[in-house]
């Protein structure tokens, strides 16, 4: 292998003697240069063997052995795959390297001949977008400098100046905006630079984006502002600065939600207590007439909905879809924590909803939901109550299969007997759905019931 002119051109004329004979005096234990991925790699298995030979060396021969092993490694790799050879998502040798780091052996690769700079993998990305996810500007430049041109996209029209934004590099940003790439272009979903900056946090972007006359009321194909992508990301700071340039508090996208009502949906009480101090609207409602309290109950966002409530937000509205109160909502989604919350502040536990539904009904269709069954029932939710078409709530748990609230409920006073408007029973009920489990808890529970009575 030593004597291989193809190994010695990968090496190079290194000067390892002028290394042997440095002065740096700060020995170091050299235990792993590099990571192979080939299984029983041999160029691997004979660096090894080298180096625990060598054992305690000086950084320069280190460095040596590192700069010999990158060379070594590209060599074998390209005569073993190619120089283009890429993995099943079309990931090429030289995007692992920038993925991983490894920009020494990413410089050896993008100068070899015949590499396909170009090259793209699954998702559209090209080795100049790895190496902006890097960070690597220098990189970057030693791209275009071979003709990479800076305006590539990816498969979904995310370009390189989203890329350095939503990864908070701001100087490929600044470098992006200087080669000509436009700061309002967009993605297939709409969104911009200015968009992925503040959506990731990313302060120094978002204000040198804003600084250079990025669009503060762009909108996604959902309608989304920027204020509201940074709402729901809980980025507070991006908040506030653009509150501060303009942006619209009350601003709705197509579903009607405002900002407060994101930043409530993914519990950020910070931008939540923020946006309601800057004046958005508490009782604005979406498209389906939900509140941002409802909004917050729905995801058990315990802090968004006590603030909220604290400042004056109703919580017996009803929304325009179905008529269901915050505590309906709250248990029809498991949320347990605002449920608690919301009866402790007076919630009827025996609201309905249009349909004539209470929260016990809703939360007993779901299968895993037998601890918020507990809850309302312990709470004081009526366990006969029947809905405008005569169900109850343990019809409910059979036509959702819920074998363990159907248990719990027939354990806890359900009764087994009444018939809907269908005039069936809840046995009945069970046998038409084929639902096994809930004809066994049934037949079991009648049976049991008939033994004692005996």
């Amino acid at each position: 292998m030593g004597s291989s002119p193809t190994l010695y051109t990968a090496l190079g004329n290194t000067a390892t003697t002028a290394a042997l004979s440095s002065s740096d005096n700060h020995p170091v234990q050299y235990c792993k240069v590099a990571q192979l991925t080939v299984k029983n790699n041999p160029v691997k298995l004979l660096l090894k063997k080298i180096v625990k030979k060598l054992g305690v060396i000086s950084t320069s021969i280190k460095n040596i052995i590192k700069k010999c092993l990158n060379a070594l490694v590209i060599w074998y790799q390209t005569q073993r795959y190619g120089v283009n050879s890429a993995d099943d998502r079309g990931k090429t040798l030289l995007m692992h390297d920038l993925a991983a780091g490894r920009i020494d052996r990413a410089i050896i690769r993008a100068g070899q001949k015949d590499v396909n700079l170009s090259a793209r993998d699954d998702c559209g990305k090209t080795a100049l977008m790895y190496a902006v996810e890097a960070d690597e500007l220098d990189f970057v430049k030693c791209l275009h400098e071979k003709g990479v041109h800076p305006d590539e996209t990816d498969s979904y029209g995310e370009n390189t100046l989203m890329l350095a934004a939503q990864n908070d590099n701001l100087d490929i940003l600044v470098y992006m905006r200087n080669k000509g790439i436009g700061v309002d272009q967009k993605d297939l979903f709409g969104q911009t630079a200015l968009m992925y900056a503040a959506e990731a946090g990313a302060q120094d972007c978002t204000i040198y984006l804003c600084e250079h006359d990025a669009d503060l009321n762009a909108t996604t194909e959902r309608g989304e502002t920027t204020l509201m992508l940074a709402a729901q990301a809980g980025k507070l700071d991006s908040v506030k600065y653009l509150h501060e340039k303009g942006s619209d508090l009350n601003a709705a996208d197509e579903y009607g939600k405002t900002p407060l009502m994101f930043a409530a949906e993914k519990g950020h009480p910070d931008c939540v207590t923020y946006l309601c101090e800057q004046g958005a609207d508490l009782n604005a409602t979406d498209q389906y007439g939900r509140t941002p309290l409802m909004i917050a109950a729905e995801n058990n966002a315990l802090d968004c909905l006590t603030y909220l409530h604290g400042r004056g937000a109703d919580i017996n509205a009803t929304d325009h879809q179905y008529g269901r109160t915050p505590l309906i909502i709250a248990a029809e989604n498991n949320a347990l924590d605002c449920l608690t919350y919301l009866h402790g502040r007076g919630a009827d536990i025996n609201a309905t909803d249009q349909y004539g539904r209470t929260a016990l009904m809703l939360a007993a269709r779901w299968y895993n939901y037998v601890d918020c069954v507990r809850c309302l029932h312990e709470k004081g939710a009526d366990i006969t109550a029947t809905d405008k078409n005569g169900d109850t709530a343990l019809m409910f748990a059979i036509g959702g299969y819920a074998a363990d609230c159907i248990t719990y409920l027939v354990e806890h006073g359900a009764n087994i007997h009444v018939k809907n408007g269908e005039g069936k029973t809840a046995l009945q009920h069970a046998k038409d759905l084929n639902n096994l489990d809930g004809v066994k808890i049934l037949e079991e529970f009648v049976m049991k019931t008939e033994n004692n009575a005996s």
